[in-house]
This record gives C-alpha cells, sequence and structure tokens, in this order.
C-alpha cells in the first residue's frame, strides 16, 4: 500500500510498477491518495512509456484516488508524457476514480495490454488549480516541530481549488481512528507522532 505521499520533481515516473507478474503468485499492490505532479526530470532518460504513474509488466494493482499532473508536455528523451501509462497489464488491474491533468494530449496510453482498459471514472483535463507548483528543495525539517510542519508550505501549494478535485490526493490525516483492511495490523501498537498517519485499526 502506498499512500498519502507527495512524489513531485523526480527524474524518473512518480509512481511505478514492474514486473509483477512474474511467477504464479503476484503482490496485491495498492496506491491511493497520492499527489503526484511534475516528475520525469531526467533528460537522460529515454522511454516511450512516460507517465507520471506507470505500470510495467504488471498484475493485481488498483491505482485510486490519486491526482496526478504532469506540468510538461514532453519528457523520457522527447516523448508525450502522460499522467497513466501502462504496457503489459492485464484485467487484473485497474485504474479508476483517479483526478489527471496534463498538457499532453493523451492523458492515458495503453500498449499490448490486453484485457485492461482504463476506468471511465478517472476525472481527465480539468486543472486542480494548485496554489503553486513549484518543485520544491529537498525537506530540512532542524527545528521544525514535526513533519506535518515541516511539510506545511508544500501541502499549502500542492492542495487543489478545484472542486473536482476535492477528496483526490494527499489527505491531512485525522486523529480519529478509522477501520481500514489495508492497514498493516501490528502497527496498531505502535505510537506514531501526532498528524502524521490515520491509524487504520479496527474501531472498538
Amino acid at each position: 500500500v502506498v499512500e498519502n505521499n507527495f512524489l513531485v520533481g523526480n527524474g524518473g515516473r512518480g509512481f511505478e510498477v514492474q514486473n509483477n507478474l512474474a511467477g504464479s503468485q503476484h503482490s496485491h499492490i495498492h496506491s491511493r491518495h497520492n499527489t503526484i505532479v511534475g516528475n520525469n526530470r531526467d533528460t537522460h532518460e529515454v522511454d516511450l512509456f512516460c507517465g507520471e504513474v506507470l505500470l510495467l509488466d504488471t498484475s493485481d494493482t488498483q491505482i485510486y484516488s490519486n491526482l496526478v499532473v504532469s506540468n510538461s508536455t514532453y519528457g523520457c528523451g522527447g516523448y508525450p508524457v502522460h499522467a497513466f501509462a501502462a504496457y503489459i497489464a492485464d484485467a487484473s488491474d485497474q485504474v479508476n476514480d483517479n483526478f489527471a491533468y496534463g498538457l499532453s494530449s493523451e492523458p492515458e496510453l495503453a500498449s499490448s495490454s490486453g484485457a485492461f482498459t482504463y476506468s471511465t471514472t478517472n476525472t481527465l483535463g480539468v486543472s486542480p488549480s494548485f496554489a503553486s507548483e513549484a518543485t520544491p528543495a529537498a525537506p530540512a525539517c532542524t527545528g521544525t516541530a514535526n513533519v506535518p510542519s515541516c511539510m506545511s508550505t508544500m501541502i499549502s501549494n500542492f492542495t487543489p481549488t478545484a472542486s473536482a478535485a476535492a477528496g483526490m490526493g494527499y489527505q491531512a490525516p485525522s486523529s480519529t481512528p478509522i477501520s481500514d483492511p489495508l492497514f498493516p495490523q501490528w502497527l496498531c501498537s505502535v505510537k506514531f507522532p501526532a498528524g502524521l498517519i490515520t491509524m487504520g485499526c479496527p474501531v472498538q
């Protein structure tokens, strides 16, 4: 489970699943509530499948409730940058209920992927209207009270104001626990710093 992250300004893809087809059993991968913006910056990486999110030889992968934004038309050695790119995905992969925006004319690319299709529940072509899309420097948290405090400017800058993007991407953690079947139950006895994650343990 990859959840509630900012994946911004990387040289390669923002989020990538690769080689989850080998063997008879495959990991069940979930990516949800991540804000993925302005990646694919390394000009030395040449790849036709240039996506902010890339599925490459994948099975059993679910991508949902993410906010995905490409702020360049071309990357990866001159190829179009897509919000989502898939190569050799299958019908067990699901990309649904995401908010995706980019400068490329084709936000979703799929090739050699058989029965795999992108869901019509993805919202495409609407700007999230961030306060700022400036790629920040690496976090420097010395002297700040906690991680949320250190990241407050980035959280503010990359919070969408477009109503269609509400509830997508990074969400401020709640102090109220929820029941989440994907939450690692062995973490239920760990005391996390306040404001870092929403605990997903069974609600008593």
